[in-house]
């Protein structure tokens, strides 16, 4: 018993950091995920209507602005994930999940007869689901938002939720608008996928308090996303 608690255990650094944000900082949070909502919803736009990819560069924006925002409140990237103690635990931690995965993946679709795909797609999609993808969601998320929401909401239970919600909620705008589809429609059509969306939130987020590291869910995630695309056919 006393193993499994301290499995789940959340790391002291953690809950003495998210404690000491106000409500300014929550208020900030939410700015960002309105935000990142409006940009995410225009991008979509304008990759359906001018068949132009914005993903990269809102994403590596939204990076620098939580960046910004921790250094300008004094309150430093170490507050975002990016600390070096427990981080050697951190990434293997997440190496390990994520290789996991895509080893399920890779005999998924081997017995289903697919093939390796481009060597060059392989390398590309890997830093683009790393840098693009996972760092982003992992940093703007779990490290930015989700910590800061405790200025507004004290009870761990519900701030987690709460983020969690609004997680699925930002997978919404971009693909609504590239898809050319209404609000009630791509949530009538996306049910299944808000479910994971909400389960892979709970995760990433128990990797992240885990060591107070943005490293494990950011490899888990990125790894995750990757072993989707090494198989084609």
């Amino acid at each position: 018993m006393n193993r499994l608690i301290k499995l789940f255990r959340t790391d002291r650094s953690y809950r003495e950091e998210v404690s000491k944000y106000g409500i300014s900082d929550g208020l900030l949070a939410l700015g960002v995920f309105a935000a990142l909502m409006v940009l995410y919803y225009f991008a979509g736009v304008y990759q359906a209507t001018k068949k132009i990819y914005l993903g990269v560069p809102v994403n590596l924006l939204f990076i620098a602005l939580c960046v910004f925002l921790a250094v300008i409140r004094k309150d430093g990237i170490r507050s975002l994930g990016f600390k070096r103690k427990q981080a050697a635990k951190s990434v293997l931690t997440g190496l390990a999940l994520g290789i996991l995965i895509v080893l399920v993946d890779a005999v998924v679709s081997l017995a289903h007869g697919s093939r390796l795909a481009p060597f060059g797609t392989i390398v590309w999609r890997f830093f683009y689901y790393l840098m693009i993808i996972a760092l982003m969601e992992e940093v703007v998320f779990r490290g930015y938002i989700q910590s800061r929401l405790f200025g507004l909401v004290r009870n761990n239970v519900a701030a987690t939720i709460l983020a969690a919600i609004m997680f699925v909620l930002m997978h919404i705008p971009y693909q609504m608008g590239a898809a050319g589809v209404n609000w009630l429609t791509f949530c009538q059509n996306n049910g299944i996928w808000f479910v994971f969306l909400f389960m892979w939130h709970m995760v990433f987020t128990y990797l992240f308090r885990k060591y107070n590291s943005v490293f494990a869910p950011t490899l888990m995630h990125a790894l995750m996303d990757w072993g989707n695309i090494l198989f084609i056919g």
